[in-house]
């Protein structure tokens, strides 16, 4: 639309000089409009350009599409726009799917606000939902990933016990238990200054090993989880 719009230019402005060439970033279109338009006047050639290259005329563009978006001027009438252009465009397919998919997010997160997990989850990773628990638990195999869910949701199968001493979350369990003093030691080691911060042990990437490690030192959900350690890289 944008090759079309500055070919009409070209064609209907007297003070157009020839031959002019109208650069352009994008390798499809120009593909595109070379196999299905022919420009209206000859001396009109169409050229590649980097993208966000420092030429005049980009700078010029950008900042005339800004003040078009912002609607701040008026528009150009209808009657004046080539007539490949007079009628309804279609719709971009990537657009529609931005749209989608932020719509989607939107629910979701509405949705998730309302879950009674909600709360505890927010101390732990507040960012969620994202795609940054699928990047977490990309390297995790099922019984790992079914680990890091209960912990960060506070849903382990640790409640009963929790119940028992008067405690209401799994960071008890991580950081506080004398019952694991010793796996905790090891464990603190490896994290150095945020050694009690749930929200980077269960978030981090570079902690799975040794979360994974302390869970099977503790032995305290083996019996619903079994042996969780990470697989070892197989050597060729």
């Amino acid at each position: 639309m944008a090759l079309l719009l500055a070919a009409h230019l070209l064609d209907t402005h007297h003070e157009a000089m020839f031959p002019a060439s109208i650069l352009a970033d994008n390798q499809a279109a120009i593909r595109a409009i070379s196999r299905s338009e022919r420009l209206t006047r000859d001396g009109i050639t169409v050229c590649w350009i980097l993208g966000h290259r420092e030429v005049e005329g980009n700078e010029l563009a950008d900042k005339e599409a800004k003040v078009a978006a912002e609607g701040k001027e008026k528009m150009s009438l209808v009657t004046s726009l080539p007539p490949k252009l007079c009628s309804p465009l279609p719709h971009s397919i990537s657009a529609l799917k931005q749209q989608h998919n932020t719509k989607l997010l939107s629910a979701w997160r509405k949705e998730w606000k309302c879950s009674p997990r909600f709360r505890s989850m927010v101390n732990i990773n507040p960012e969620l939902p994202s795609k940054s628990f699928i990047k977490l638990a990309g390297a995790l195999h099922k019984k790992q990933t079914g680990l890091y869910i209960q912990l960060c949701t506070n849903h382990a199968p640790l409640n009963h016990h929790l119940h028992q001493i008067n405690r209401k979350n799994v960071h008890h369990y991580l950081f506080q238990c004398p019952r694991y003093d010793r796996e905790w030691y090891i464990l603190s080691l490896a994290l150095s200054r945020v050694a009690t911060s749930a929200n980077f042990l269960l978030t981090n990437s570079n902690m799975q090993a040794h979360l994974i490690k302390y869970v099977n030192a503790t032995k305290r959900l083996k019996d619903t989880f079994g042996d969780v350690s990470m697989p070892t890289p197989q050597h060729s």
